[in-house]
């Protein structure tokens, strides 16, 4: 009768046991098994590493679990992502479906995007319907890579063609060809200067003879007192020319002068914009994924 007894304990003591683990794994887990979900669907050309079961978060908040993956029968170039959200979770238009990834190499998610989400709640499937999200594939590594390879053929091919564009004898030939212009210009600018002299120098005589005219026929009302007013009329026109050309001449020269000093600032900053792009390429060789993935700075 003992013996019967202690049985019937141990049996009580392993159901007690299992009932608590269980309740314990479902409290821990397992309550997704009884969780009801809305379920929604996406589209995507690949699905990357993302599996059943994987998290679905709700910008960033979990919010649901990947329900299954397939590929539709009968139809070729993307696969069928079926997910469910928490019952009575609004989703959205505008939300997007994203594989994306915890960290750099972290496990894969289903990220709902509500970044570009309006006012308007999405329906969510049913037994005759199927809400489709829209969805973007997965990044990829591989992909990253490719594309700055291509890139990094593209920078060296530049900054080979910036190597000889700036080297010291093209900068040199340069630096002479602004030089002579500047010559020219200036030369010019003396040329202008020494016209206007002569000119205004001719004007000033030409004024002494028209006063020394306009006293001897100042009592002749005839031709000869109009046609005096017409040469006076006809010189102050000249003066005003002749004022213009020795503001053109000043002008000139500063003109010269700010287009010497924008041309070697230009000259300066191409050169600094080639060296810069080279440090950029250069890190970018070192550390590629720098790109995507930030590096935690030093407190």
């Amino acid at each position: 009768m003992n013996y019967l007894r202690d049985e019937v304990r141990a049996g009580l003591v392993v159901f007690v046991s299992l009932f608590l683990m269980s309740i314990f794994v479902i409290l821990i887990g397992g309550s997704a098994v009884f969780e009801k979900y809305d379920k929604y669907y996406a589209e995507v050309s690949n699905s990357g590493s993302l599996e059943q079961g994987a998290q679905v978060r709700l910008g960033g908040v979990r919010a649901g679990r990947v329900l299954n993956i397939s590929i539709p029968e009968g139809e070729k170039g993307h696969v069928l992502i079926e997910f469910g959200v928490k019952k009575g979770t609004p989703i959205y238009k505008g939300t997007k479906a994203v594989i994306a990834t915890f960290g750099f190499v972290g496990d894969t998610y289903l990220l709902l995007d509500i970044s570009k989400a309006t006012d308007e709640i999405l329906t969510s499937s049913t037994s005759m319907t199927k809400t489709i999200l829209p969805a973007k594939d997965p990044f990829e590594f591989k992909d990253f890579a490719d594309k700055f390879d291509a890139l990094s053929a593209t920078a060296d091919a530049l900054m080979r063609d910036a190597t000889k564009l700036f080297d010291s004898k093209n900068l040199q030939e340069f630096g002479n060809l602004l030089s002579n212009t500047n010559k020219a210009i200036v030369s010019t600018s003396s040329d202008i200067r020494e016209i206007t002299s002569g000119l205004r120098s001719t004007m000033d005589k030409l004024e002494t003879v028209l006063i020394e005219m306009d006293k001897v026929v100042k009592d002749n009302r005839g031709e000869f007192g109009l046609t005096i007013k017409k040469a006076r009329i006809n010189l102050e026109k000249a003066e005003g020319m002749i004022e213009n050309m020795e503001k053109a001449s000043a002008s000139l020269n500063k003109t010269i002068n700010l287009q010497s000093r924008n041309i070697d600032a230009l000259l300066r900053s191409l050169t600094e914009t080639a060296e810069n792009l080279n440090d950029v390429l250069q890190g970018l060789k070192e550390k590629p994924w720098s790109v995507i993935y930030r590096e935690r700075q030093e407190e």
